[in-house]
């Protein structure tokens, strides 16, 4: 599963998948199923910036925003109205955004946004037509 998770290349991880469905079809035949059938999704990835890996990957801002507002809405028992939970909400998320992690090369984001195309993480360069040769 390692060697999945930060394989260079979409077909080698591709390759390694389908090694680890051969090794373990029998004995775990839904957690291969489910893999096999979410390889588009789980690769998804490797359309993007390499740069940008590290924070597609990871779960962690989710569950950590989560896991503060949870922990500071557990200890404020009474919230009196629906705009009050809604301000204290707010009010942490900010807070939170201030440890949060960087994202590594953000000039790269405006190439996503563009429509600029990644493979394997790196910027596919259009292919320039070639000039013919015109018989004199």
């Amino acid at each position: 599963m390692q060697r999945m998770y930060n394989a260079e290349t979409k077909d080698e991880n591709l390759d390694l998948m389908q090694q680890f469905a051969d090794t373990y079809g029998r004995e775990y035949p839904r957690a291969v199923e489910c893999l096999l059938k979410d390889q588009d999704a789980l690769l998804t990835f490797y359309s993007y910036p390499q740069e940008h890996w590290v924070s597609i990957k990871t779960t962690n801002p989710i569950e950590s925003v989560f896991a503060t507002v949870k922990l500071r809405t557990n200890a404020a028992r009474r919230i009196k109205s629906p705009r009050s939970a809604l301000c204290l909400v707010f009010q942490l998320f900010l807070r939170a955004q201030r440890n949060w992690r960087r994202l590594t090369a953000p000039h790269l984001v405006i190439k996503v946004i563009e429509g600029v195309k990644f493979e394997d993480g790196l910027e596919v360069k259009p292919k320039k037509p070639t000039a013919e040769k015109h018989a004199a």
